[in-house]
């Protein structure tokens, strides 16, 4: 910002009289070393190795303007932006890719398959007749039963006996089918019964491909029962990335069916994986203990490089880096090595996104703790802001003296702030004296100094920062919303004397009630009468 300023400064000289200066060579000031790393087309490379097209803006922005991440059913038709919008954004089609042409069905294969799911449909104690001689001609008829099921004209009854004859042909091709019914359906209990007739295809080479559709389909499911075979689904694949839905569903009453759906699919994956029980599991998922580490399929590491793509510039869409954000960093231990080469590409916006996405992976995200630390050093501060606080996510200790180097290489000021308040979260090590010689030192720096005041409250040294914070939470040239925030976080965790009682009674008195959003002048006179509190508190 400041060299454009300059630029359009310059621009103005010969207009006001003077003569234009030469211009000088752009030079680094000192203060401001910065090494960079070497940076490559990853994304490119990866999509043709894995031979997987990226999403185009076009398409992301018809899905905006059409799909909005709902079901058809969900969304209002009457609006203009629903009606239509689809047709309105397809392509040209002179530039559209001529169709690829699949090789013709066998039509006896075809008749067979409708004639056995309509015997089925009549009764269903002819399922496992049914699925014998499915399993007999298996190689034959996948493809009969990947166009079965992709026949939107057919209904959600049939499209349920089709998923139960399918699981007697497990393959990576129905999957991929058989996902896209459990989260695209209209039908919840279709949704439902997808998701379910998934678990015989866990075992199909290529099959883990669906893992990242499905994951997607809990952000946006409404179905209460829906994402506990969801999870279970992607328990068969070695992805824990349902347990937190399953959990918040297995506190219904006894009787309630999604409860006991719930406790019952816990319980099974719970012994399937061999944990203890369900928060050992789940401890052991965030460590990145648990689940897939290093047998991802091709198919897998392709479809999460497609949603690495939703991430680039080229196409830049806020629902799909929305999507792709939410997809990526729920994936298994096994990611964090593909996320760890696309902190390498050219492309800013994919290097920010990946390290804020291993940022909440935390532990799983571990791969990836070299490639981050690298990335402190990248010629993005936002990018290198990003990774310092990831390396503290993924590494724990470990990111200590990474930090402590790129502070001690004189970094630029976005940088040196996002590393200070990285420092101040390093678990168990934080190096509280050199937070404290900032803190001190950072006087006229307020969103330096406000960096170092949190990791020496988070690190029990509040004495030193709460003289401070009274001045700090109606500073109107500072950060009064960050200093209000951390006065908040040493409160909850401040004990519980007498004094501290009452300091947090009348601070929690002075907050706007329930549903209401104070006006600019409301929270500035807020703020000053809780930095009167605070005040009061520490003169006593």
């Amino acid at each position: 910002m400041a060299g454009a300023a300059a630029l359009a400064a310059a621009a103005l000289l010969p207009a006001c009289g003077g003569s234009e200066p030469e211009a000088p060579a752009p030079v680094e000031p000192a203060e401001n070393e910065r090494t960079g790393r070497p940076l490559r087309p990853v994304l490119a490379s990866k999509l043709a190795e894995f031979g997987v097209e990226a999403r185009t803006g076009e398409e992301l922005a018809r899905e905006l303007r059409s799909n909005e991440g709902l079901l058809a059913a969900d969304r209002d038709p009457a609006t203009p932006e629903a009606v239509g919008a689809t047709d309105a954004a397809q392509p040209d089609e002179a530039s559209a890719p001529p169709p690829v042409e699949e090789p013709a069905l066998d039509p006896e294969l075809v008749e067979m398959c409708d004639g056995l799911a309509a015997m089925v449909a009549r009764d269903p104690r002819q399922l496992r007749l049914a699925r014998a001689d499915v399993e007999n001609l298996a190689e034959d008829m996948v493809p009969v039963l990947v166009a079965a099921l992709s026949d939107e004209a057919r209904s959600a009854d049939e499209l349920r006996v089709l998923a139960d004859l399918a699981a007697a042909a497990p393959d990576a091709r129905l999957a991929r089918t058989i996902g896209r019914l459990a989260a695209e359906h209209e039908e919840p209990w279709l949704r439902r019964h997808a998701a379910w007739s998934l678990l015989p295809h866990a075992s199909a080479e290529g099959a883990d491909g669906v893992v990242p559709l499905l994951v997607w389909r809990l952000k946006y499911e409404r179905d209460p029962e829906a994402p506990v075979w969801i999870a279970a689904a992607l328990a068969a694949f070695k992805s824990y990335a349902g347990l937190s839905p399953l959990f918040d569903r297995t506190g219904r009453a006894a009787g309630d069916p999604v409860g006991d759906a719930a406790r019952g699919q816990l319980a099974s994956i719970v012994a399937a994986s061999g944990a203890a029980d369900a928060s050992a599991l789940w401890s052991d998922w965030t460590s990145g203990s648990a689940g897939r580490d290093d047998g991802a399929s091709p198919a897998l590491r392709g479809e999460l490089w497609r949603f690495v793509a939703d991430l680039s510039g080229e196409h830049f869409q806020l629902r799909g880096v929305d999507d792709a954000r939410y997809v990526l960093s729920r994936l298994g231990p096994w990611a964090g090595r593909e996320l760890a080469e696309a902190l390498e590409d050219e492309d800013p916006y994919v290097r920010l996104h990946v390290a804020q996405c291993l940022e909440r992976m935390g532990r799983r995200g571990l791969h990836a703790t070299a490639s981050l630390a690298a990335a402190l050093d990248d010629r993005d501060d936002a990018v290198a802001g990003a990774a310092a606080e990831a390396l503290v996510a993924v590494a724990g200790p470990d990111a200590l003296q990474p930090l402590l180097d790129r502070l001690d290489r004189k970094p630029p000021h976005e940088v040196r702030v996002a590393l200070v308040r990285a420092l101040g979260r390093v678990p168990e090590v934080a190096p509280l004296d050199r937070l404290q010689e900032v803190f001190e030192g950072a006087s006229a720096i307020v969103d330096l100094r406000l960096a170092a005041a949190e990791g020496l409250v988070r690190g029990g040294r509040a004495e030193a920062v709460l003289p401070w914070l009274p001045e700090a939470l109606v500073d109107r040239f500072g950060d009064p919303a960050g200093a209000e925030a951390l006065a908040e976080v040493w409160l909850r965790d401040a004990g519980n004397a007498p004094p501290l009682q009452a300091l947090r009674q009348g601070w929690t008195a002075l907050a706007p009630p329930a549903a209401v959003i104070h006006t600019a002048e409301q929270v500035k006179e807020r703020r000053a009468a809780r930095a009167e509190l605070l005040r009061t508190f520490v003169a006593s």
